[in-house]
């Protein structure tokens, strides 16, 4: 992530997730198995990102406003 004003990197990192599944000996079962497991992984590693975004901006001065009528 990097302020659009002057190009300072203000976050940079990578994250992953682990899912653990259930393997059958049904194909159907296993493919559901394995799209559900995706999907847990993707909310944890976005919930991952939305936290570090979180603190990152949280450090961050608040901008300078001007008012101008």
């Amino acid at each position: 992530m990097s302020r659009v004003s002057d190009g300072e990197i203000l976050k940079r990192g990578s994250r992953t997730a682990t899912a653990l599944l259930d393997v059958s000996r049904q194909e159907f079962a296993e493919l559901r198995s394995v799209r559900d497991a995706e999907n847990r992984a993707a909310r944890e590693v976005a919930e991952f990102i939305r936290a570090d975004l979180a603190i990152a901006l949280a450090n961050q001065p608040p901008p300078q406003v001007t008012w101008q009528k």
